[in-house]
């Protein structure tokens, strides 16, 4: 491997890890420190080409790629334009100028007479390489459409600890996440305020005492990927029992209304329309999921009165159900 990878330096080539390819001088991998000013690449997981240093990582070096695509593109070049080299018919080889204008796309060329040793050709969203302003390989940037990202959307959001002046934003963990991004704010206000976190929480302070804060997270993972942001998750700031982020909640438009929301020591529970024909019950329970009240519904009554003056205020779960349907919402209960 040592002689051929010489070989490849004799013939042209440079180190993979070298700041001059992709067409805007960067590395190909990142087995090892970028020669140059670059930021360094990941380590490929399918191994290394011959021109790599990724014998020194775990991935070693895959003799099925040879010299890579770009390498061997300037290995080839050079022999193909080579001044001491005869062509395999009578006739004088081609000028290796004539080989970038000859409007063909030769041996070597990333494109029609430019690439390899031609200049490098005008960045597109297909030409299989990053370069331009893209952000991955025919993506992102101004001009290409958007990368696919890579990186899952966080799930599992509730607030705990909450204060009158603090809480703590916590998420399930993403896999392959470096960290996460967060931002807050009181509902209905227009700008974010946004933080950043190493791990599955955030703490947040200085909180307006009684006021509603919505809140979302996203996840990063390498390569400047990051998420789309989570559903929106809200608290109220000082009620440490409203911090609860049902996302699965699903509440059908107009089947099942509460009002008021928030109510105070009564509330009504309308059910509208709700196609199944066994009898309904209406449960409403905390967000740790005891059941505080139990209601079984007749054919004749859809509005059911419930008294909550004696529940402690937060958020509880409403759910109409029976064996074939079953449908929630959430209600908040404050004095």
């Amino acid at each position: 491997m040592v002689f051929t990878h010489e070989i490849g330096h004799l013939l042209g080539s440079r180190h993979t890890h070298a700041c001059v390819w992709n067409g805007n001088n960067t590395v190909i991998d990142g087995c090892s420190s970028p020669e140059g000013t670059c930021v360094r690449g990941s380590i490929p997981a399918q191994g290394g080409t011959i021109m790599s240093y990724c014998h020194l990582q775990s991935v070693g070096i895959n003799f099925n790629l040879g010299f890579g695509p770009q390498p061997g593109n300037v290995i080839r070049n050079r022999v193909a334009a080579a001044a001491c080299l005869s062509g395999c018919t009578s006739e004088p080889d081609p000028d290796p100028i004539d080989l970038c204008s000859n409007g063909v796309k030769d041996r070597g060329e990333e494109g029609v007479d430019c690439g390899g040793i031609c200049p490098p050709c005008a960045p597109t969203c297909s030409d299989g390489i990053q370069n331009g302003q893209e952000t991955g390989v025919d993506c992102g940037g101004p001009n290409c459409p958007p990368c696919a990202s890579s990186c899952a959307t966080p799930d599992g959001l509730f607030s705990s600890n909450i204060a009158f002046a603090n809480a703590r934003l916590n998420w399930s963990a993403v896999a392959g996440a470096v960290s996460y991004g967060v931002r807050y704010r009181i509902v209905g206000s227009s700008g974010w305020i946004t933080t950043n976190a190493f791990g599955t929480s955030a703490n947040i302070g200085r909180l307006a005492v009684g006021a509603t804060y919505e809140w979302e997270v996203r996840s990063n993972c390498s390569g400047n990927s990051s998420s789309d942001w989570s559903y929106t998750c809200t608290f109220v700031a000082g009620q440490d029992n409203s911090g609860a982020c049902q996302s699965s909640l699903t509440t059908a438009d107009n089947l099942v209304q509460v009002f008021p929301n928030p109510a105070n020591t009564r509330l009504e529970i309308r059910v509208n329309n709700i196609p199944s024909i066994q009898p309904l019950q209406v449960q409403l329970t905390d967000l740790s999921g005891r059941v505080m009240r139990l209601v079984r519904m007749d054919a004749t009554n859809t509005t059911i009165p419930m008294d909550v003056s004696a529940l402690t205020p937060g958020v509880y779960i409403v759910k109409v159900f029976n064996e074939e349907v079953s449908y929630l919402t959430r209600v908040v209960i404050q004095r």
